[in-house]
């Protein structure tokens, strides 16, 4: 009768064990800060006054798409999708402004 006790209270605690690892987990994950329209809006903007559509017009253009298209999906309620394009607009944007600010060598 004791052992059937103890074997229960040791699985009650692995349970309990098991939910505070989950929980503990769960809460610790990092999770990135979501990209704004106005965050875009300024990546794009020094992205132009850093000379990107001279030295980077593919990455420029993407950017801008990608943040017209997030505009469209914010506009339609698809909020997730238009998160997941202005982080790409973004990180597209933020690519434009490296490569416009590299120092170019003559042919």
């Amino acid at each position: 009768m004791a052992y059937i006790r103890l074997a229960m209270w040791k699985r009650s605690l692995i349970v309990c064990f098991a939910l505070l690892t989950a929980a503990v987990a769960c809460r610790s994950v990092q999770v990135a800060p979501a990209i704004t329209a106005t965050q875009v809006r300024e990546a794009l903007n020094l992205a132009r006054y850093a000379g990107a559509e001279a030295r980077s017009p593919y990455e420029l253009y993407s950017a801008q798409l990608y943040y017209d298209q997030a505009l469209v999906e914010e506009h339609n309620g698809n909020h997730e999708l238009a998160q997941r394009y202005l982080a790409r607009a973004y990180q597209q944007a933020m690519t434009a402004i490296d490569n416009a600010k590299k120092p170019r060598s003559a042919p």
